[in-house]
Parts: structure tokens; C-alpha cells; sequence
């Protein structure tokens, strides 16, 4: 059975592109393939993601997880790396999604 480009594309990809797994500009916490955990202002448009304001997270400084650092905030020993151009991503790179609570406005 020879596969279009338009089949692959289906294969590889699916819906993914085409459900956002946060809002446009929600503040997040993402936990990409390979350990990388990132923070910033969420911009999907199809399958590309744009995290905007972002910094990687290079120590969690928690005792409670990521949970507890999308909830409370950096805490005095999280150490993030700021990633001035913003970070982009394909969606299916994506293992999981913490939404950020208030204490994240402003950041």
C-alpha cells in the first residue's frame, strides 16, 4: 500500500493539530519529551506551540512537585532559565500540561 503525504500527515499527527490543550495566552507549566519542563504563556496554532514569556524550569524547588509550582508559583528555590525568544514545539511533543494558578500573573 503506497501512503500519500496527506495519509502520513493523518498518521503522524491525527487531531492533535487540531485541539488546543489550553487556551491562547493561558500561563501553563509543559513537561516536553526528553525531561525538558518549560513555564510560559500558551499559543498553539495547529500543531506548532508557542510558548511565549517562557523560562525553562531548571529546578523545580518544590516539595510538592510541579503541581505545587503551577499552583504557588516559583517558590524560593526554583531556579528558571529564561528563554527571551519564547520556546516553539510540536503539540505531540507534549507528555503533560499543569494550568498555571494566579500566582503566575505578572511573570
Amino acid at each position: 500500500m503506497k501512503l500519500s503525504m496527506e495519509d502520513l500527515k493523518e498518521l503522524l499527527v491525527g487531531n492533535a493539530a487540531q485541539a488546543p490543550l489550553a487556551a491562547d495566552g493561558e500561563q501553563v507549566v509543559v513537561v516536553l519529551q526528553r525531561g525538558w519542563v518549560a513555564v510560559g504563556k500558551w499559543h498553539q496554532a495547529g500543531a506548532l506551540v508557542e510558548l511565549r514569556e517562557a523560562s525553562v524550569v531548571r529546578h523545580w524547588g518544590t516539595t510538592g512537585g510541579l503541581g505545587e509550582l503551577a499552583e504557588k508559583g516559583p517558590l524560593p528555590e526554583t531556579v528558571l532559565d529564561p528563554a527571551p525568544q519564547g520556546m516553539r514545539f510540536h503539540v505531540l511533543s507534549v507528555v503533560a500540561l499543569f494550568p498555571c494558578a494566579a500566582a503566575w500573573s505578572g511573570r
